[in-house]
């Protein structure tokens, strides 16, 4: 299954017993304006391909610079590319091709001791922009979340695990560059804290050298931290304003004509 490979690379990459990873780590952490956490960088090669790791620690709370667990839970788990959407410039995008959550809803998903059960599984095309003079990327995936059962009332852990998949649809009258992407991304509660870990590796195609994209991937990945932060903290302001006026309205007395 997806988890049986992205768990122990994801294991490999920030272990959950805090021990040190394998991964080359990244000298100084990225510091960004929304996030009150650093966010830790490394890579590794697996599978003959680079893959860029960042790992963040916050605090559970709906507050600036960091989001509760709850926040991480609806913008992750349930209608992933539509919030990744909202926060990401790039994204310009996406068309869900297929999906089968009533199948996988609550399947028990085989892992080595550990427990986990379905949520969803998709494929999605994604289109994101890169700057100009180059042509819009287009990646097709299959995306599985699932979530642990085995960690208790206080506990928490999900994965979404992103793998490229060969579209057979015809692009040639669309102004696109086939791209192909894969990402293991984990979130997890730690005591009072939520731990959010994503490896990934891409080629963006077209006429852009590998090692440019690797040498860009890191600084990309990182700011998708602040990118999610800035905007739960938007959101935040959004639904209190929204609640402000429902509960001025109600209070408001009953004019008579």
């Amino acid at each position: 299954s997806l988890l049986t490979e992205a768990i122990p690379l994801l294991s490999s990459a920030a272990p959950n017993d805090g021990s040190r990873s394998p991964w080359t780590q990244k000298s100084k952490p990225r510091r960004f304006p929304n996030s009150t956490a650093p966010v830790y960088l490394s890579s590794t090669s697996h599978n003959s391909a680079t893959w860029i790791c960042r790992r963040s620690t916050h605090r559970s709370a709906a507050e600036p610079g960091t989001a509760s667990w709850a926040e991480f839970q609806s913008a992750f788990k349930s209608e992933h590319t539509l919030h990744e959407r909202a926060f990401t410039p790039s994204l310009i995008s996406f068309n869900t091709v297929a999906w089968w959550q009533d199948a996988v809803h609550d399947v028990t998903l085989e892992v080595p001791h550990q427990q986990w059960k379905g949520v969803s599984l998709e494929v999605v095309e994604i289109v994101h922009k890169l700057p100009r003079p180059l042509k819009q990327r287009s990646f097709t995936v299959l995306q599985g979340i699932a979530e642990r059962v085995d960690v208790g009332a206080e506990g928490g852990e999900f994965v979404v695990v992103t793998v490229p998949v060969d579209a057979k649809w015809d692009r040639l009258l669309r102004d696109e560059v086939t791209a192909r992407y894969a990402a293991v991304e984990r979130f997890r509660r730690v005591g009072p804290d939520v731990e959010w870990v994503m490896a990934t590796a891409s080629r963006a195609g077209g006429v852009l050298p590998g090692w440019v994209q690797d040498m860009s991937v890191p600084g990309v990945v990182a700011k998708d931290v602040d990118l999610y932060l800035k905007w739960a903290a938007d959101q935040r302001v959004r639904q209190a304003e929204e609640r402000a006026e429902v509960e001025a309205d109600i209070e408001a007395p009953v004019q008579s004509v």
